[in-house]
């Protein structure tokens, strides 16, 4: 070894692959729309989380509902600017509260 520091590359590879993995799992994902889905409506938020339709989905394919809409990329600034404050909030709420 050229330092004296400890290794923790093969930890976090674990830690990486086995997340990337369950992402795969779209079975989980599914659950976690779910629960998200409740989480939010629970709380009176603003935003639709689309159904998903578990009879048309499996491990390796999520089926859920289309929402119209238009992509944030392009939508005018002023509604960017106006769903930033909705977005931190989300964000806040996930990482805070949900956990």
């Amino acid at each position: 070894a050229f330092t004296k520091q400890v290794p923790f590359h093969s930890k976090f590879f674990d830690a990486f692959s086995q997340g990337s993995y369950s992402e795969l799992d779209y079975e989980n994902e599914a659950y976690n729309q779910m629960h998200f889905q409740h989480e939010l409506a629970v709380r009176n938020c603003k935003v639709k989380v689309p159904n998903v339709y578990e009879e048309y989905s499996t491990r390796r394919v999520l089926t859920t509902e289309w929402i119209e809409g238009v992509k944030l990329s392009d939508s005018p600034k002023e509604t960017i600017r106006e769903l930033i404050p909705i977005g931190v909030e989300l964000f806040l709420t996930q990482l805070l509260d949900m956990g």
